[in-house]
């Protein structure tokens, strides 16, 4: 808790909307709800996504809404959004890291992201077993079904979804399991698995 005192709004949440529809609620809900009783001890008085008024300018097209908040008061932000498509993961290991609440402080996790050289993101493994990368939870396809660890550093809302809809299984997944995979995608709030391409295993290294 301590090190997020220098953000006014500790605490985040992204939500996608798509062409003036917000998508998946009751799960950014139900994380909302235990981000903020686990990290002030109480319950929150208010929803904060009850009466989002979405913009005209932004009631089109693929949209991120990103709510920040305290235990006293929260902020909207619109912004339009291209998906970016991850074609390659730089594996870097960390024993100690911990993001299990949606903070808005990613110092630590921009520090690790600065050693993917030449790839476009980092694949993190903490214990010998993989979590997340950057920004996005990892699905693994083995040719018959989608698998997500089950232990990665943030529970995503679409994760939640997906394994919710039995769309993805959760399984531990090690370093060595990576490589029995064919290929993966990378899904998060703005990235719904049906809308994303999938890459080769082998450009994981």
């Amino acid at each position: 808790m301590n090190s997020c005192k220098k953000f006014t709004y500790p605490l985040f949440e992204t939500i996608c909307i798509s062409n003036g529809e917000i998508l998946n609620l009751e799960f950014h809900r139900e994380r909302f709800e235990r981000s903020f009783l686990a990290y002030y001890k109480i319950s929150p008085r208010e929803d904060i996504f009850k009466n989002i008024e979405i913009p005209q300018n932004y009631k089109e097209g693929l949209v991120k809404l990103k709510v920040s908040y305290n235990d006293k008061d929260s902020k909207k932000e619109f912004s339009n959004y291209i998906i970016k498509d991850i074609k390659s993961l730089k594996i870097v290991f960390d024993d100690t890291i911990s993001y299990n609440l949606k903070l808005s402080d990613r110092e630590y996790i921009q520090k690790l992201r600065r050693k993917r050289g030449n790839c476009d993101d980092i694949l993190i493994i903490k214990n010998g077993l993989v979590t997340d990368t950057s920004f996005c939870n990892i699905v693994f396809n083995n040719n018959l079904e989608w698998i997500t660890p089950s232990t990665p550093l943030l529970k995503g809302s679409m994760r939640a979804k997906l394994l919710k809809s039995n769309i993805i299984k959760e399984k531990r997944v090690t370093l060595d399991d990576i490589y029995k995979f064919k290929s993966y995608k990378l899904i998060n709030a703005m990235r719904d698995i049906k809308n994303i391409k999938s890459h080769s295993i082998d450009t994981i290294r």
